[in-house]
This record gives structure tokens, C-alpha cells and sequence, in this order.
């Protein structure tokens, strides 16, 4: 089921068709079964087909004429409708869902239907679902940056049934109404008592993390402590978890079990075990609600309950069948599940611990004298073999793969699971009889977590403790788990050895195509990142050589670090681990944003700004990392000039006088490159304005600013791009940095009109997403991620 639902994701086909293919294998299925014959063949292909069929209406949908997204235009609306959670804080926006019922605007009223997202600056009222909200803001469509094997936050969102975003206007005002849900107000009378209790009793930095281990949500952990957890491979422990929702179950399990055993009439007869295992339910499914039950949460109780129903039934409960059937609820009620991080994740490393457990000898681990192994060994063989079945997914994700993981892990999952979650939880069942009562638990509960938090920093301390290795392709992930599973049977198994002898040799000729592809390549490729209203660009150069200009970014400091969700990962995935020079155009947060990550995380050999200051908090970043680096820097001037892989890169701007002519103008003072590479030479004028063309007009002499390939200046805004520059330049391909159709107006049309008639191809990166341009000196060839050519 779940490859039918991975192959629906990655090859749409039309609704009939696997409806008519999951028809025939049940018909199949059906014979097998009249004739009693035993078949594999024809189930699996039934549930294949059925994942298949499952997903489709989640990643394509067919949508009624009144939904939101035929109303996304420039106009604002009165748009009314249903909370459907509770505002959460992220990314310094107040976000919840919403159910759109009504849009008015110029005494026009439409019902509407579909859901969309609403952010706030600003904290709304109480809002609670099964409300009624109101307020104004026009309706934007889910953007996705189009970079190859970029995150598609665009289809994240789709399936979750969210097709828009709202930013309500004056200030945030939103008007609530109506009652909540009778669930939701007893859920938000749980979270406000407990969490007076928890403000109350526990101190930061284990306060926030508390409040997301009982509560939910992660507003309120402090980066540097969110960094520590991930630095030192514990940062799932941060987030309610199906490992939290387990540990619940058998903290209560056991507390029931002792209670239970004192009446005698349950006592006697054995049945307070069964009873305590049912009633051991109750606090998982409570804990589940509470955390929204997300995907982990849902695997987690449905292992439970299915270990409890084998229990009662008096079967050996066997783990496999229990994830097994986990899955198979979770991607029956969900299909789209499996396309999340979380699924992945949970599903992964629970198959790895139980894979991992079941091959280990009894008598290892029986017998009194068996006890240290027990409560020290289990412990960090349990950690180790989550972090080894999870590994290709974390660094995917994260980038980054923890070697204290499983020691920290052994130490603190513990530590949380069996001490401060059910003391936490303990003391948030007790809050609505008497806080105070509660504060004796959840001060406790506080201490321990305060020890976790310090073990987190500590492990995270060691310069050793993380590792960024290279990215994973899909081919590279199957050989990694074909090892993995070759190991544990090699032992016993001829074919086990057989196929470990294969993977290596496939492992080694897969190393050897991408050294070749990064250290022997001939041709100087371009790629000019989607990174919205801001810019980023890579250029790899002959012989592995490379060069970053630029690292993305937003305005806004709380927002998404650009160089984390969209530059690195590009970069990742390409195997680049040193930068051999990165050059900052000038210090502002839409082309600096990022690069504080990328210096953190890549060797850099050279580092190029325009010798300007800027207070912005992303620049600062960026300049206190590279000190601690001790990565050299120095200011690009006119004239200075580099050679990289046979590529010669030049600084046509700014020179010395520049600073005192514009008076602070960071735009003005834009380092201006120029990469010439046999007959072909690629212009990256960053933030340039119509002065600073001028100026290097003057300077330059016309054969040195023509360019083959031109990247539009200031995002092609009219500030810039002058008719004598282009003139100049006569570039035969421009590539405009913009999200078109955004709220600002860049590209400026009549910019745009100026391109083509300069006879320039014009590509824009918000349409086609990223823009690839390789060339060998003397044929260019130009690539986007949206499949122009």
C-alpha cells in the first residue's frame, strides 16, 4: 500500500485506471480464494492499487467552482469562516487553519468553501475550533521555491487540504464568534491550567520544552536549546512523539498493574493485568488528542492497542504485525502520510528497533546476571539501531547525521520518557482540581528536564558531535539499507554475502561517477536559485571549483533561514562540501540572509563583500561565523580579478570612490561580477542601480561588460537596467530573481519590455523555477526546473 501511494505521488495517472486495476485483483483475488488457492501475487497487488487510488484525490483533487482558490486575486476581501485550530506561533507569525464560508467585498457576498491558512503579526483573540472568524486580507496561493530536489511546501500544504494564505489587514484584527467545540474547550481549559502550572514551577530553558512535551507546539523553545537537541541527535524529544505516547502507555501500564493488584477479586484471577493494559490505553489516547495526533502519535496508539488486543486474546503479540498494521490504518485513513517527514521517521526507526532486537541472542540478555546488559546495553543498542534505520532520512532533511546520537539518546529519552513526561502529565491531570498540588509534580518534573536540556548541550558541545556528510540519492539509500540488512545476516546466509560483495562494488562505482562529475567535469555551469524576492546563485567551475554568490534570505529575521531550506539543501545534494569563494553583493538581508548557515555549515576558502556595514541581524550573523572561522575575507574593488578552474572572474564594481559618491547606498555599492569562460561571459550585477551602471559604463570599455548571459539587476526592478547598460552588455539571455505575481510589482513591466527588446530570451526564476546554464566555452544550453529549454 504504501509503494502503490509513493507511486501515485510520483506518476499521476487518471482516477479510472487504478480503480479498474484494484477491480481486477480483487476479482483475482476472489478466484484464488472460490478455488482456495494460495496466492501473494494478487493481495499485494490489490493494496498497491489501493495506495495508488488512496492518494490521488489528496495531491489532485477536483475542486467545486465556489473554492478559494478561483477568488486569489488582487482585491481585498471580507472573508469569514470556521477556526479550525488554535493559533501557534512560527516563524513570528500567529498561525491556524480555516474553513472559508463566506467572501464579500463592494456589497458582494459569495459562499465560499476550502481552507486556507491565516498569520498574524500580531496574537489574535482566544480562538478555539468550531469558531467563527472574520477579518480582511486578500487571498495568496501556496508558493513552493522550485529548486531540483527542493522541498514542495506547495503540495506539503495541498494535501493537508490548504490551498491559501491570508494576512489580515489593520493590525491583525480578527473577530471571533460562536462557541468552540465542546473538545476544543476542554483542551484549551487542559493546556491553560497546566500551562499556569508549568510558567509557575519551571524556569527557561526547560519551561518552553516542557510546555511542548505536555502541550504541544515548539514557540517556546529557545534556538540555541533546539540546536543542542539537533546537534546532539535528541531533537526528537523536543516534540510529542509516538516514542512519548509509548512510554506513556507502559508508565501507566505498569502504575495500573501495582494498583490493581491490590483487590483481591481482580487480584486472584489474573485479571488486573488485562484490565490495567485496556485502562493503560486511556492516558495514551488523552496524551494523543493533546498533541494533535500527528502521525507518530497515530502509530504509536495503534501499536498499542493492537499489543493490548493480542493480549487479551492471548496471543503472542509479535511487533513486526503490530507496525505493519500501524501502517496500514495511518495510510488508509491518510494516504498522503507517507509523503511526510514524520511518517518516515517513525516508521523507520521503530522497523529498525524491532528488526534490530528480534536478531539478538536470549541468552544475552536473560538471566540475572544479565542486568547491567540489560538496563545499559538495551538502552543504547535500541538508540543505535533508530539512528542507523533513520539515518538516510536525516540527512535528507536535516543536513546532518549525530555521533553522539545514540549515547545521548540511551541517556535522555529515558531520562524524559519515564521521568518528566508522566510526572508532566501527572501534574496536568491534577491542575484543574488544585494547581498547587500540581506545582509539587511539575517542579520535578521541571529539574529533570533542566538535566536533559543540560546533557543536550553538552553532547552538542563536542566539535565532533555533528557531521555533515554528503547527500543520499535514492540509489544511494537503497544500497545503504541493502548493506545494513547483508550485515545483520552475514553470518548465516551465502546470499547475504553475496549481495554485501554487490553493494560494495555498486557503492564504489557510484563514488567513482561522482568524483568524476565533480573534479573532472569541463564546463562551467550556472544555477540561478528560486529563492522568491531575493537571490542566490552557484556557479560550479571546471574541475570541481566553486563559486556562491549570494545565500537568499527574507527581510524579516524570524522568518525561514533561506539558507537552510533552499540553498544548502541544493547545494547538499550536488555533494559540494567547500566553497572555494562566496561573495556577498552587498549587506542586505534579501542576498545575506542565508549565508550565515551556509559559512556554519561549508568550508568556505574566500570570502568577498563590498566593504560595507549593515546592523541587519542576518549580516552580523554572517560576519560573527566567519570570525569564528576565521574564513578570509576581503572587499571586492574594481579591477580585482581571480582565476578558478579555467574561469576568469572579475570585479567591474564598486571602486573606492563609490561609498563617499552614494551616501550609504547599499544598492549603489552592489559588487558587480563578471565570469568569462571561453566565448562565453556571465554578468552578476546583484542590487545595481541605473548609477552604478552608469559608473561602470564609464570605466569599463565595451568588450569587457558583454555578456552571453546577463542576471537581471535588482530583481529587474526599474531602478536599474538601463537601455545604454543592456545596450552595452547585449546580453542573449536574462534571468530575472523574482516571484512574479507577488506582492511587490518586480519585475517591472516595462523592465521586462526593455529585456526583449535588447533581443534577450527572459526567464524568470517565480515562473520557472530554478535556471540551470552550463556551457563548454562554446555552446550554452539553458535548463530550468520546471522542464524549460
Amino acid at each position: 500500500m504504501a509503494c502503490g501511494a509513493w507511486a501515485g505521488a510520483a506518476w499521476p495517472c487518471p482516477g479510472w485506471m487504478a480503480a479498474s486495476s484494484a477491480a481486477l485483483c480483487l476479482g483475482a483475488l476472489a478466484l484464488s480464494a472460490a478455488r482456495r488457492a494460495q496466492t501473494f501475487l494478487a493481495p499485494a497487488a490489490l493494496f498497491f492499487f489501493l495506495g495508488w487510488l488512496g492518494i490521488i484525490p489528496y495531491l489532485y483533487p477536483a475542486l467545486p467552482a465556489n473554492h478559494v482558490t478561483n477568488r486569489m486575486d488582487s482585491e481585498v476581501w471580507d472573508i469569514s469562516g470556521e477556526a479550525l485550530e488554535p493559533p501557534d506561533y512560527k516563524g513570528g507569525y500567529w498561525r491556524f487553519p480555516m474553513n472559508v464560508t463566506h467572501l464579500a467585498r463592494d456589497g458582494l457576498s459569495l459562499s465560499a468553501t476550502g481552507k486556507i491558512r491565516v498569520s498574524s503579526r500580531v496574537k489574535p483573540l482566544p480562538v478555539l475550533p468550531g469558531q467563527t472568524v472574520r477579518f480582511q486580507s486578500r487571498l495568496y496561493p501556496i508558493t513552493s521555491f522550485a529548486n531540483p530536489g527542493g522541498f514542495d511546501y506547495a503540495r506539503h500544504m495541498r494535501v493537508q487540504g490548504i490551498f491559501g494564505s491570508a494576512y489580515p489587514w489593520k493590525k491583525g484584527k480578527i473577530a471571533v464568534s460562536g462557541k468552540p467545540t465542546t473538545a476544543a474547550l476542554l483542551l484549551e481549559r487542559f493546556r491553560a491550567r497546566a500551562g499556569r502550572v508549568i510558567d509557575r514551577t519551571v524556569h527557561d530553558p526547560a519551561r518552553g520544552v516542557l510546555r511542548a512535551l505536555i502541550l504541544g507546539g515548539r514557540g517556546g523553545i529557545d534556538p540555541e536549546t533546539e540546536k543542542a537537541f539537533q546537534r546532539s541527535g535528541a531533537a526528537h524529544i523536543l516534540s510529542i512523539s509516538g516514542l512519548h505516547i509509548g512510554m506513556v502507555a507502559g508508565s501507566a501500564f505498569f502504575i495500573l498493574r501495582f494498583l490493581l493488584s491490590f483487590l483481591p477479586a481482580l487480584a486472584l484471577t489474573g485479571r488486573h493485568v488485562k484490565l490495567a493494559a485496556l485502562l493503560s490505553l486511556a492516558p495514551a489516547l488523552w496524551y494523543g488528542a493533546v498533541s494533535g495526533m500527528a502521525t507518530p502519535a497515530q502509530r504509536s496508539v495503534i501499536m498499542a492497542a493492537v499489543c493490548v488486543a493480542a493480549f487479551f486474546v492471548e496471543r503472542r503479540h509479535d511487533p513486526a504485525n503490530s507496525l505493519a498494521a500501524a501502517g496500514l490504518l495511518v495510510l488508509a485513513l491518510w494516504p498522503p502520510a507517507l509523503l511526510t517527514v514524520s511518517f518516515q521517521l517513525s516508521f523507520l526507526a521503530v522497523a529498525a528497533i524491532v528488526f534490530a532486537v528480534s536478531r539478538i541472542p536470549a541468552h544475552w540478555i536473560s538471566g540475572p546476571d544479565r542486568r547491567l546488559v540489560r538496563w545499559l546495553g538495551l538502552p543504547f543498542l535500541i538508540s543505535l539501531s533508530a539512528a542507523l534505520g533513520i539515518a538516510p532520512v536525516t540527512l535528507s532533511v536535516f543536513h546532518s547525521f549525530s555521533l553522539v546520537g545514540p549515547l545521548a539518546n540511551a541517556i535522555l529519552v529515558p531520562l524524559t520518557g519515564f521521568l518528566v513526561i508522566p510526572l508532566g502529565l501527572a501534574a496536568a491531570f491534577i491542575a484543574p482540581v488544585s494547581e498547587t498540588c500540581a506545582g509539587w509534580l511539575m517542579g520535578p518534573a521541571g529539574f529533570f528536564l533542566y538535566l536533559a536540556v543540560q546533557g543536550a548541550r553538552l553532547a552538542a558541545s563536542f566539535p565532533w558531535a555533528s557531521v555533515m556528510p554528503v547527500w543520499p540519492n535514492t540509489l544511494e539509500t537503497l544500497f545503504y539499507y541493502a548493506i545494513l540488512c547483508s550485515l545483520l545476516f552475514f553470518r548465516k546466509s551465502r546470499a547475504a554475502k553475496a549481495g554485501l560483495a554487490l553493494c560494495l562494488v555498486l557503492v564504489l562505482l557510484d563514488t567513482g561517477y561522482w568524483l568524476h562529475r565533480r573534479y573532472g567535469g569541463k564546463t562551467l555551469r550556472m544555477t540561478v536559485l528560486d529563492t522568491g524576492q531575493s537571490a542566490a546563485t552557484l556557479l560550479e567551475l571546471p574541475g570541481g571549483k566553486t563559486v556562491l554568490v549570494d545565500g537568499g534570505g527574507f527581510p524579516d529575521p524570524e522568518a525561514m533561514d533561506m539558507g537552510r531550506h533552499v540553498v544548502a539543501p541544493f547545494v547538499f545534494r550536488k555533494k559540494i562540501r567547500t566553497l572555494d569563494l562566496v561573495v556577498l553583493t552587498h549587506p542586505q538581508a534579501d542576498h545575506a540572509g542565508g549565508l550565515a548557515y551556509m559559512a556554519e555549515n561549508f568550508a568556505i576558502r574566500e570570502f568577498w563583500d563590498n566593504g560595507g556595514r549593515s546592523n541587519a541581524a542576518a549580516v552580523q550573523a554572517l560576519y560573527t561565523v566567519l570570525e569564528e572561522k576565521r574564513v578570509h575575507r576581503e572587499a571586492a574593488r574594481a579591477g580585482k580579478e581571480t582565476e578558478l578552474g579555467g574561469v576568469r572572474i572579475k570585479v567591474l564594481h564598486p571602486d573606492a570612490k563609490t561609498e563617499a559618491k552614494t551616501k550609504g547606498d547599499a544598492n549603489a555599492r552592489s559588487v558587480i561580477l563578471r565570469a568569462v569562460f571561453g566565448r562565453h561571459a556571465f554578468l552578476l550585477p546583484g542590487d545595481a542601480t541605473a548609477g552604478a551602471e552608469k559608473s561602470v559604463l564609464r570605466k569599463t570599455n565595451a568588450e569587457e561588460l558583454r555578456a552571453s548571459v546577463l542576471l537581471a539587476p535588482h530583481h529587474g526592478s526599474k531602478t536599474s537596467s538601463t537601455e545604454a547598460f543592456l545596450s552595452a552588455v547585449r546580453p542573449s539571455l536574462v534571468v530575472v530573481q523574482a516571484r512574479a505575481g507577488g506582492r511587490t510589482k518586480i519585475p517591472d513591466p516595462s523592465v521586462m519590455r526593455r529585456y526583449r527588446s535588447a533581443g534577450a530570451r527572459v526567464v524568470v526564476t517565480g515562473v520557472a523555477g530554478a535556471v540551470e546554464v552550463e556551457t563548454d566555452g562554446a555552446l550554452l544550453e539553458v535548463r530550468t526546473a520546471r522542464g524549460e529549454r
